[in-house]
């Protein structure tokens, strides 16, 4: 019989400490992994936000074809439906990809989304706006051609200030 598989032996053994993982603590990172980690995290958001630009731009150039306007303020009902579909899009994802290690899906962190996508629709909206004024036109009215540059630079600015909401305040590293 072998020494370790006697009976009591085992019973003595010191127990194993538990996995910190297992407790819900993380175990603090290395600087360079907290930047790779954070690399890591931009070029997943990056990438659905390439998703949440498909979303965006699909859903206003659908509602501009399928109802044409010249009209400012529908232009911002359109664009703010296109907005919501990207901000589901966004929600779905970096809950599920991006973010996934940091969700808790407590309500502070919902409202904190929340008030975010209201954020998100306002710069866009805004810049949407300006852009269409500040863009050349042949007939002094906006195209579609205008309002999708536009559009660009409105996501572009509005999807920046995103990230830094989301990986600052909502979906923000655990403390350790």
């Amino acid at each position: 019989m072998d020494i370790v598989n006697l009976p009591g032996v085992a019973a003595a053994r010191r127990p194993e400490p538990p996995n910190q993982r297992q407790r819900g603590a993380q175990l603090p990172r290395p600087a360079t992994a907290s930047k790779r980690s954070t690399s890591l995290q931009y070029l997943r958001f990056c990438m659905v936000g390439v998703s949440n630009a498909v979303v965006d731009l699909a859903a206003l150039n659908l509602l501009l074809l399928l109802y044409p306007t010249r009209s400012d303020l529908t232009l911002l009902v359109y664009n703010t439906v296109a907005v919501m579909l990207a901000i589901l899009n966004s929600y779905l994802w970096n809950t599920r990809w991006t973010f996934h290690d940091q969700v808790t899906n407590s309500g502070r962190e919902r409202a904190l989304f929340i008030a975010q996508a209201i954020l998100n629709i306002a710069i866009n909206n805004v810049v949407l706006v300006v852009m269409t004024d500040l863009l050349p036109t042949q007939t002094g009215d906006w195209s579609i051609l205008t309002a999708n540059l536009a559009k660009l630079a409105a996501m572009f600015t509005a999807s920046s200030t995103s990230f830094l909401l989301l990986h600052t305040f909502v979906f923000r590293p655990r403390a350790s």
